[in-house]
């Protein structure tokens, strides 16, 4: 009779021990994994060089667009010289190349002219986007004067749409 009772013992315990290590295995299970690197890589688009300029404090702001060959960007801040380089869109993400501003100093610029090669009408998505300027003071391509990016790796960039 003991014999039965300390079978019956063993089997409850062996199940217990069971459930316990199932439990602690779906509880390790649900935790996120551990970093493989202490800093994390940047994800930059292949179209963006590697050695992009990386800003924390570049912006463009503009005030109003309204249809025409000329834009006016209110003000742009970069820690480098530069350019603003407009897009027409396509599904909604920059497309042509329609203007370039003149070079900017790193610093604060105001009321920035820019000439556009064809005219824009109301309702036109456009893109604004900050490149550096690699030297020679003027603006070649997007791969001679790249593209400057936020700290998170997207560029600095802004859409706008054209005014009635």
């Amino acid at each position: 009779m003991h014999l039965k009772y300390l079978r019956l013992i063993v089997y409850v315990t062996a199940g217990l021990v069971l459930m316990i290590m199932l439990t602690v295995l779906i509880r390790s299970s649900r935790r996120p994994a551990a970093p493989l690197a202490a800093t994390p890589t940047p994800v930059v688009s292949p179209a963006i060089k590697p050695d992009a300029f990386v800003s924390k404090t570049s912006s463009i702001i503009m005030n109003e667009y309204p249809p025409g060959r000329q834009l006016t960007l209110a003000t742009v801040v970069t820690d480098v010289p530069g350019f603003v380089i407009i897009h027409t869109s396509t599904d909604d993400v920059p497309y042509t190349h329609i203007g370039t501003s003149a070079l900017l100093p790193a610093g604060t610029s105001h009321d920035i002219p820019v000439s556009l090669t064809e005219n824009t009408i109301a309702g036109q998505l456009l893109f604004a986007t900050l490149h550096r300027d690699n030297g020679d003071s003027v603006f070649t391509n997007a791969e001679d004067d790249s593209v400057i990016l936020h700290p998170e790796g997207s560029t600095v960039t802004i859409s706008f749409t054209i005014e009635e």
